[in-house]
């Protein structure tokens, strides 16, 4: 089992050799993955079905594709990794964003974010990672109020609950 990053990085390197649109690359790659429902999961995974005719399914639905996109679906499907797509996507997507300069946050907060506070954050991220900035917004009714942000593998925990117990914790000593 190769990581999906390994998949991602391949499927990269051999689109810019080819000169492929690599949002597209993407867009091909999350319309397959959108199919991937229950039943298209237990085909796949199911022991009896040989690669082959797993294989025949993808060479036949999928005809339409860039050989690198079905080239990939195929080599998944040898090494039965088929099931990582969606992790494969995500790290394409973020190799894509590395490349251009661009981080990701993912921010959480009770309520939607004004425009205001979206740029603020943008502002702020931007000057501090030397990176154009863009920002998924969530609204998670589990906070209490503040926000977490989340990018790169990294946490900031600026929600009222963290600091609610961070308050505590400093009161004990």
């Amino acid at each position: 089992m190769k990581s999906s990053k390994s998949y991602a990085v391949a499927l990269m390197d051999l689109c810019k050799e080819n000169n492929n649109d690599l949002n597209k690359v993407v867009s091909d790659l999350q319309l397959v993955y959108s199919l991937f429902d229950e039943d298209f999961v237990k085909f796949l995974k199911f022991p009896k079905i040989s690669k082959q005719e797993k294989k025949d399914v993808f060479n036949k639905n999928f005809s339409f594709l860039d050989k690198n996109i079905l080239g990939l679906l195929m080599v998944l499907v040898d090494n039965n990794d088929i099931l990582q797509l969606d992790q494969i996507i995500n790290d394409l997507i973020e190799l894509i964003n590395e490349e251009k300069g661009i981080v990701v946050l993912d921010v959480f907060s009770t309520e939607k974010l004004t425009e205001l506070n979206k740029q603020l954050i943008k502002n702020y991220f931007s000057k501090r990672l030397n990176k154009e900035v863009q920002i998924n917004e969530f609204i998670d009714d589990k906070l209490v109020g503040g926000l977490v942000i989340k990018y790169n593998g990294k946490i900031i925990d600026g929600s009222l609950f963290t600091k609610q117990e961070s308050l505590k914790e400093y009161l004990k000593k």
